[in-house]
């Protein structure tokens, strides 16, 4: 059996991503219809997945209203596997059944949930600059202080926010300067 391709969408961020399949991995699919929901760990996916649609070797695609694993030719007014650029005109076309069979080379399905990220704020020690006498020994030990990656980020901000300020008497001699350029430069026109 050929390759099969297993295109997931995540409506989140609006990328599609492809996915080979071997066999293995495609048995899980195999009798399943459009609008079913499967767990993504079985093909290397994280979250829920809902199987929105497919389509076989010849490009013929999977419409949720026929029955079946089978190619029917169905009379088409809208919709998948038909398009028109006028209104009321109805086709004749081949498509394919809502049950996904050995035939189907492509599936789409769509990410419905992801399973929560777990972020664990890791923390980080750093010696602070208080210092503690120990009562028994008599000597200064520095203290550790466990600080938070938000707060170092935060720590950080400040430090850059005091550095990029511009002192407001740099600011006016900017502002004289342009000013003389300027009216340098009309006495020159006259």
């Amino acid at each position: 059996m050929a390759k099969s391709k297993l295109i997931v969408a995540d409506p989140k961020n609006g990328k599609s991503t492809m996915y080979e399949l071997n066999d293995d991995q495609f048995r899980i699919f195999k009798g399943l219809k459009i609008g079913n929901e499967i767990d993504g760990s079985s093909v290397n996916v994280e979250g829920k997945l809902t199987i929105t649609g497919g389509s076989d070797n010849g490009g013929f695609p999977m419409r949720s209203d026929v029955l079946g694993g089978v190619k029917k030719h169905v009379l088409l007014s809208k919709g998948i596997g038909f398009r028109s650029n006028q209104k009321g005109i109805k086709r004749r076309k081949l498509v394919r059944g809502n049950t996904i069979t050995e035939e189907i080379h492509q599936i789409n399905a769509i990410l419905i949930s992801k399973p929560p990220k777990k972020s664990p704020t890791k923390k980080k020690e750093a010696y602070s600059d208080i210092k503690l006498t120990s009562k028994e020994k008599g000597k200064e030990t520095p203290k550790k202080e466990v600080i938070t990656k938000k707060e170092t980020n935060e720590k950080q901000g400040d430090k850059l926010s005091e550095t990029k300020s511009v002192p407001s008497t740099k600011k006016k001699m900017k502002a004289t300067k342009n000013l003389e350029k300027t009216t340098s430069s009309k006495e020159k026109v006259k």
